[in-house]
């Protein structure tokens, strides 16, 4: 889930493509597009939060949409317990972090405070 400024899409080819600068409500936290189903979502003042499910032993890769960079991110499965395996990364232009670790069918509860 890359952030491109330029994408050329060659005949036969396939691409799934966001514009962020046409988000609905650009100023609300958002899950632009995910590898897992995303419930419950919820803003509370400067913390977004959800939860995502996917089927055991496929990666969740998620792009999210917020105000500004966030301060700290918190990702806790079923049982309460931190997901330590967790790649994330900021993206200052286009105002979203990237997120990918291991999907659960019982979901992964996702806090950000930007």
């Amino acid at each position: 889930l890359p952030v491109l400024k330029e994408k050329t899409v060659a005949p036969g080819e396939y691409a799934f493509l966001i514009d962020v600068d046409r988000v609905q409500d650009p100023g609300t936290p958002q899950v632009l597009c995910s590898g897992g189903r995303v419930y419950d979502e919820s803003v509370d003042g400067r913390t977004y939060s959800f939860l995502v499910k996917g089927p055991l032993g496929t990666p969740c890769a998620l792009r999210v949409l917020l105000p500004r960079k966030p301060r700290t991110m918190t990702l806790t499965d079923a049982g309460g317990a931190t997901v330590r395996d967790v790649t994330r990364s900021w993206d200052k232009g286009s105002r979203t972090v990237f997120l990918l670790f291991p999907n659960s069918p019982d979901g992964i509860h996702c806090n950000i405070q930007f």
